[in-house]
């Protein structure tokens, strides 16, 4: 149970960190308009989308054609 709060503590300590992107958009809004970081915004979401997207399609590939994985998320399911 300690090793899932440290798990949990440091994704949320990563979570609120401002990151690259953060820094792109503040630019964007600094030396542009107020359109042109949203719409850089907009582009960055559209990206992670994207990504978020084929993770879960890669790993729904994986859960079908590996019998084991799929009998193990079944059973883990029906307890």
């Amino acid at each position: 149970m300690l090793e899932l709060f440290a798990f949990a503590s440091i994704n949320l300590l990563g979570a609120m960190s401002p990151c690259p992107d953060f820094a792109i958009v503040v630019r964007y809004g600094l030396t542009g308009s107020r359109s042109a970081a949203i719409l850089c915004s907009a582009g960055i979401a559209a990206a992670l989308i994207v990504h978020v997207l084929y993770c879960i399609f890669g790993i729904v590939i994986l859960i079908q054609k590996s019998k084991v994985l799929f009998l193990t998320l079944h059973l883990y399911q029906s307890q």
